[in-house]
């Protein structure tokens, strides 16, 4: 089992892998359209393909007996939707 500085240098060398460029493909050649959010004072993306809309959060319904997480639904043009709480 690998120890707490064994996780952490593994994560770490994961994020610079990830970080790093892909190969061949100059600087503004590619564009990747994205979400930009802010979570727990960091900053998040989504791919825009990966996202139907965005849509204000209002009359939420809560729903008793579920997860902390899950703060309710809410009803989107007929279409019942779950919240839920990603910082949670």
């Amino acid at each position: 089992m690998n120890s707490g500085k064994e996780k952490a240098d593994i994560l770490r060398e994961r994020a610079k892998a990830l970080a790093k460029e892909p190969k061949g493909i100059e600087r503004g050649e590619a564009h990747l359209e994205v979400v930009a959010f802010m979570l727990a004072h960091e900053r998040y993306a989504l791919e825009l393909a990966h996202i139907r809309e965005v849509y204000p959060l209002k009359e939420l319904t809560p729903l008793p007996g579920t997860p902390d997480f899950v703060l309710g639904i809410i009803n989107v043009r007929g279409q019942i939707l779950s919240v839920i709480d990603i910082k949670t």
